[in-house]
């Protein structure tokens, strides 16, 4: 049957499949892009009727932006470009030699002139349990505040963004924090820095509304749904990655009266999880509980120091790994790294041509001309991708029109400058924090960089890594107001020798020296 209708495909000029924040960015740039010309037809393939927007967009400096998430129903964007159509389905195959789509949702076939996938990652897989919880997305979000309702005990396994976002959020609740690394939150600080938080692991233990820290403008949630359409999702669907600063829009508030205080934060350093064990399992062990509790937990964790602890609950927080179920077929097979990630060149594209993908489904290893900038699988390089995938997509688009015939030579497209450099503005315990290039001197021995610090308890810090009289990295923790020098200091190699013992001088202006 569907051989049969592969005749009759309906046709699209770009699709994009993947409705979190490197598709629908995508989809919108290349919306703009066809702004003026009617005959160009996009399709968005999602499985979810919810999707990611970007609203209150704002570039700081050249390479570092802020913006809000929102969670909209997509029919917001069909409302907003006239020549995009939505589908929520599931891409079951795609036949790359006829360049034909087969869904799950129907019988239709759809062809494409080029297409990009941005499905996301999914969590790390840890355990089928039920009383085990991966948190990822919006739905996955919902059924943890719903479960923390009546939890007096979690235990949280990853040292990553979203476990030190819980960590911090999370109230009334006993917290067992587990981290394969010996610091806190290592998949963005080295030792030093993660001590500067240490101390506000207590910080929540104040209701919201007197903490006095900054209100979140970055991630708003809205369940408006379009007339006449549904609001689920496809069945078994792993929702759209969570967006900055997620927990804030939350009420993460566990069943115990008394308010998280330190000692209700306990971390176990350099641990993983060995196995998980019912009541009647960890009876039979005839061993004591980590913390002598006599009460019978739902489930049980051993931990590769042979702790066991007992919890209502347990966090799957340990990353993601890209995710694709497309069937591909053809004559050419998608190329994936080792991560299972799609391998793309420095224009966005898969091995197989008019394919191409973008965000957190992407392994950027070939890219080997990014000096100071690498790939994170943050939401924050999620949307710059979508961006510069549908510019090349645009581009490779006019180029073969202007010769059917492929062309002998076609000019390399710039790389747009947020590749140039790694950044990424969020926020941890509170506080605001930038990340420059080679924060951490990534790809760096350490003999070939020399560390600037300043370090004000409670209040900032500063971590500058210079190599050969140039800032290569920074760590911008607080209202330091130096992002944007860091920035063009890093970006222009400017020299900084002659200045380098008061590079952080809190007396000495250091623009001035650079105007």
């Amino acid at each position: 049957m569907l051989e049969e209708l592969a005749y009759t495909a309906l046709h699209y000029d770009y699709v994009v499949v993947g409705g979190g924040i490197a598709g629908v960015t995508c989809l919108e740039t290349l919306a703009q892009l066809s702004a003026f010309q009617d005959d160009i037809k996009i399709l968005l393939i999602s499985e979810s009727t919810l999707i990611k927007a970007l609203v209150n967009y704002q570039q700081i400096g050249h390479t570092m932006e802020s913006m809000d998430v929102t969670e909209q129903d997509y029919c917001t964007l069909t409302s907003r470009f006239s020549n995009v159509t939505i589908l929520n389905s599931r891409v079951l195959r795609l036949d790359t030699d006829k360049k034909h789509i087969y869904l799950s949702a129907c019988e239709d076939v759809y062809s494409y002139g080029k297409l990009c996938v941005a499905t996301g990652a999914s969590p790390k897989y840890l355990s089928d349990n039920e009383h085990v919880l991966a948190v990822r997305d919006t739905q996955s979000v919902q059924q943890f505040q719903e479960k923390l309702k009546d939890s007096e005990r979690i235990v949280i396994v990853g040292n990553g963004g979203i476990a030190t976002e819980l960590v911090y959020e999370v109230q009334g609740c006993e917290i067992i924090w587990c981290v394969k690394d010996k610091s806190i939150s290592s998949a963005f600080f080295d030792d030093s820095t993660a001590q500067f938080f240490l101390p506000h692991l207590q910080e929540s233990s104040l209701p919201k509304e007197k903490q006095g820290k900054t209100i979140s403008r970055r991630w708003k949630y809205t369940s408006e749904q379009c007339a006449g359409s549904s609001s689920a999702a496809v069945k078994d669907y792993s929702g759209n990655a969570l967006g900055p600063d997620w927990a804030m829009s939350f009420n993460l508030k566990g069943a115990s009266e008394v308010l998280k205080s330190l000692d209700k934060v306990h971390v176990e350093y350099g641990v993983e999880m060995d196995t998980l064990l019912p009541p009647h399992d960890f009876s039979m062990l005839n061993k004591t509980e980590a913390t002598s509790s006599s009460k019978s937990w739902p489930v049980y964790i051993k931990l590769t120091n042979r702790k066991v602890y007992g919890a209502d609950l347990v966090l799957n927080a340990t990353g993601v790994t890209p995710s694709c179920s497309i069937e591909f077929k053809g004559e050419t097979q998608i190329e994936l790294a080792k991560d299972m990630g799609i391998i793309i060149d420095t224009e966005m594209r898969s091995n197989i041509p008019d394919v191409y993908a973008a965000g957190d489904v992407v392994n950027t290893s070939k890219w080997t001309d990014t000096e100071y900038w690498y790939q994170m699988r943050l939401w924050s390089q999620a949307k710059q991708m979508g961006a510069y995938a549908a510019k090349c997509m645009h581009k490779h688009t006019s180029q073969s029109s202007i010769s059917p015939v492929s062309l002998s030579y076609t000019p390399p497209i710039d790389m747009d400058i947020c590749f140039e450099l790694f950044s990424h503005v969020t926020q941890f315990f509170g506080f605001k924090v930038v990340l420059l290039g080679l924060y951490n001197g990534q790809g760096l021995q350490s003999s070939e960089y020399t560390v600037h610090l300043r370090y004000t308890p409670g209040k900032e810090y500063t971590r500058v890594i210079v190599r050969d009289g140039c800032v290569v990295g920074a760590v911008l923790i607080g209202d330091t107001d130096l992002e944007e020098t860091f920035e063009n200091l890093i970006l222009n190699k400017l020299c900084i020798s002659h200045i380098e013992d008061q590079l952080l001088d809190p007396d000495i202006d250091i623009e001035d020296y650079f105007d």
